[in-house]
């Protein structure tokens, strides 16, 4: 019985399957290959500046004063994007001007306190008065939040105007 058993071990093989049967199973496991996407597409973002307080003065002491203020933003564009930021005032003196005017806000108060904004960034590349479109910041997306700085002064103040205060609303567009 001894010859019996041995021989019917070695034609079954380790798993107790003939031998031919273990040449024809399928392999385990099975695969399969799929593709996992996503699409990036070029973006700015900008946080909202500070609204500028030029600060409070005599009518006419205003004449001999430089009135200034600032205020500051981020901006992030995607690495490489080409942007710029132009600067539109509600009551700009023309239609893309460099020239913004505050307007009083007592009813009947037609006078306009003129001023222009700069690019008062450190290393600003264009530092002339900054218009909706012909005058704007420019440059080119890091992929980080790069500060800007605007300078808001006024300007052609010769003659005393009513008291009052004196507002404008800016819109700041970034193209990209």
């Amino acid at each position: 019985m001894k010859k019996t058993i041995a021989l019917t071990l070695a034609l079954t093989g380790a798993a107790g399957l003939p031998c031919a049967a273990l040449a024809a199973a399928p392999q385990n496991p099975a695969t399969a290959n799929f593709n996992v996407t996503i699409t990036l597409v070029k973006q700015c973002s900008v946080t909202t500046p500070a609204n500028i307080n030029l600060g409070t003065y005599g009518a006419v002491d205003l004449i001999s004063t430089t009135a200034t203020g600032t205020t500051s933003f981020n901006l992030t564009c995607t690495l490489g994007t080409a942007y710029t930021i132009g600067f539109a005032g509600s009551d700009d003196l023309t239609a893309g001007s460099a020239t913004h005017q505050m307007k009083g806000v007592t009813t009947g108060n037609t006078n306009v306190v003129q001023y222009q904004l700069t690019d008062a960034t450190a290393g600003a590349s264009n530092t002339t008065p900054l218009s909706a479109s012909s005058s704007v910041i420019s440059g080119s997306g890091t992929g980080l939040p790069v500060a800007k700085t605007l300078q808001a002064k006024v300007i052609n103040y010769t003659t005393p105007d009513a008291p009052d205060t004196y507002t404008d609303t800016v819109t700041m567009s970034v193209a990209y």
